[in-house]
């Protein structure tokens, strides 16, 4: 493993998962960006629940390429943030809905059986390191 896949995964594993902006592209060919909680495995993959009837999963199914932005949110702190290049993909699979599966999700999908929620999976082939203190960047590739 990297620095740089270190570094990233240092911060993105931290907690109970992480905040971030998701970019899509709408039906009109326009960003469309919105916050999700998000988790990234061992493998960098990245995962957000979320419903079978939102507009990001519209978006992706009509274009599978989105951006992330996630990481250091207070800008009075030098921590790393990221700049998350990807394709998305959509994934009802029951197994891995259990595998993110948590109690505050209960409240939107009521449990994990809900036909109506999905995850999205985001595979990263791009992702830049960047901070507030510098403009120097690293970037991990797949």
């Amino acid at each position: 493993m990297s620095n740089t896949e270190q570094k990233i995964l240092g911060v993105l594993q931290r907690g109970h998962g992480f905040l971030a902006s998701l970019a899509t592209v709408n039906e009109e060919g326009e960003p469309w960006v919105r916050y999700v909680a998000g988790t990234i495995d061992d493998d960098m993959v990245i995962r957000f629940a979320t419903s079978l009837r939102s507009k990001k999963i519209t978006h992706v199914r009509a274009n599978p390429n989105v951006h992330l932005t996630c990481g250091n949110i207070d800008p009075s702190v030098d921590a790393p943030y990221f700049q998350i290049e990807g394709k998305a993909e959509v994934s009802t699979d029951l197994e891995e809905k259990k595998g993110i599966w948590h109690d505050n999700l209960a409240y939107y999908f009521q449990t994990v059986e809900n036909p109506e929620w999905c995850i999205l999976k985001v595979h990263p082939h791009r992702i830049t390191v960047c901070s507030l203190t510098s403009m120097d960047t690293e970037v991990w590739q797949k």
